[in-house]
């Protein structure tokens, strides 16, 4: 399903296979929330999470939607800062998700390169989709 697996050695495999966790959300259900602390890296296995800013009044932003196979490069970004989450992510339809903790995630940073390559490739993704809506709410602002 990961692009990383196969490339992984037998003991770094080992290690994600005795931590990830399995999990289902039905539509509209948070899979992480702006503000908290993050404790896991996120991968979607189906369906779609959708990853929105919610500001304190108003419509929220949506950020970018994460697909099937894809890992979250906010829940990255969160445990690699130690900041908390910038933003909510909610299951857009009946969606599984796979994690993997905080330590066992900054194991498989410093030992898998196959794992490093897939969370950093999902990282640096984000910057043209994050670029992209800034783009587009700014344009909103000029027209009103």
């Amino acid at each position: 399903m990961f692009s990383f697996v196969p490339s992984m050695s037998a003991v770094d495999r080992r290690v994600a296979e005795d931590d990830i966790v399995f999990e289902t959300f039905r539509a509209g259900g948070v899979v992480y929330r702006q503000g908290a602390r993050c404790d896991r890296y996120i991968m979607c296995t189906s369906g779609s999470v959708r990853s929105s800013r919610v500001p304190t009044r108003g419509d929220g932003v949506q950020l970018y939607a994460l697909s099937p196979g894809e890992g979250c490069p906010l829940t990255a970004q969160s445990l690699l800062s130690g900041e908390v989450l910038m933003a909510d992510g909610r299951a857009s339809e009946r969606t599984n998700v796979a994690s993997l903790s905080a330590p066992v995630f900054a194991h498989l940073m410093s030992t898998s390169e196959p794992f490093r390559s897939f969370v950093l490739e999902g990282y640096l993704a984000l910057l043209p989709r994050i670029s992209n809506v800034v783009g587009a709410h700014v344009q909103r602002l000029q027209r009103a």
